[in-house]
């Protein structure tokens, strides 16, 4: 049975620096999400400082982390506990924390713990973090988010959850986690329960979003390519001399979720973005609403190749 970590001592707060940036007019003026913190060697879900540094220098200043609960009972980032990326960690081997942060990534990178997240926020209060913690079960997501509220406790650093933006995989996960630490901003992604893709449901889960003040994410907004080929979007495609993929896009923005379209590609990148300077008319999202769902939707960018 997992159990979380004993509260930690009291330790006073440390004051919010004045003229801080909120997470609300960092994520305005953000408009890519780097993904573990970064590519580097073909992947990206190291979550590793080098990664940081890397994107920040480029002008990231939103970053997701892949959280995970090492044997000791502590939070850090890594996306799974596969083989082959540290040396005597795998899936039959979690580490301890301590253990954890001894040994490097691919034998060249710097783990990284929840606290050196916080520490690392502190020291460059420009940047957001949206987390990604892997699990709906209750037990699980309790451990895992005492966890991390006792660190922060301990460095009296809890003020900066209001630069996080949870993301939550279920109603339930969400009233579990609000439970805890009651956070300003939440994100809700399918991809762990998904849904039957009918409208019904679509407006099911926008529904209690709304209702919890939660912002909505859509992964793979262009079902994996299976999209691009669908004879409405075209036609709609070639009325606003767009692309489909910023047809799909564009219709995910209207319907008030955030987009987050995979690509590897500067010059798709760069299309993806370009989707600001038109609308789609009553019409055109009519017509979209009436199409059935192309196969291969709401599956994880994690799950996919790096090409």
């Amino acid at each position: 049975m997992l159990t979380a970590p004993a509260a930690p001592p009291v330790t006073e707060e440390k004051a919010r620096p004045a003229g801080e940036l909120s997470a609300e007019d960092i994520l305005a003026s953000s408009r890519t999400v780097m993904h573990g913190l970064g590519q580097l060697s073909g992947t990206s879900v190291l979550n590793c400082r080098e990664g940081f540094d890397r994107y920040y220098a480029r002008g990231a200043r939103v970053f997701e982390v892949d959280l995970r609960m090492t044997s000791d009972g502590q939070v850090v980032l890594r996306h799974d506990w596969r083989g082959g990326w540290q040396e005597g960690i795998s899936e039959l081997s979690i580490p301890t924390r301590d253990a954890f942060l001894a040994a490097p990534l691919l034998e060249r990178y710097t783990p990284m713990s929840f606290r050196d997240l916080l520490l690392l926020m502190e020291e460059y209060p420009d940047i957001c973090i949206v987390t990604d913690t892997k699990f709906t079960d209750a037990e699980v997501v309790t451990a895992q988010f005492t966890a991390m509220l006792n660190d922060a406790h301990e460095l009296g650093l809890s003020y900066l959850f209001d630069r996080m933006v949870i993301q939550v995989y279920s109603p339930l996960m969400f009233r579990v986690v609000d439970h805890l630490g009651h956070f300003p901003h939440y994100i809700y992604t399918f991809y762990a329960e998904g849904f039957n893709g009918t409208e019904e449901a679509l407006r099911e889960r926008l529904t209690f979003c709304r209702e919890n003040g939660i912002l909505v994410e859509s992964w793979g907004p262009l079902a994996r390519g299976g999209a691009l080929e669908e004879p409405i979007l075209r036609r709609i495609a070639d009325k606003h001399n767009k692309s489909v993929a910023q047809i799909c896009i564009r219709w995910v923005l209207q319907r008030g979720i955030v987009p987050l379209p995979k690509s590897a590609h500067k010059n798709r990148i760069r299309a993806n973005l370009d989707v600001f300077d038109f609308s789609l008319d009553g019409e055109d999202m009519a017509l979209i609403e009436t199409m059935d769902a192309p196969g291969n939707y709401s599956i994880h960018p994690d799950y996919l190749s790096e090409e």
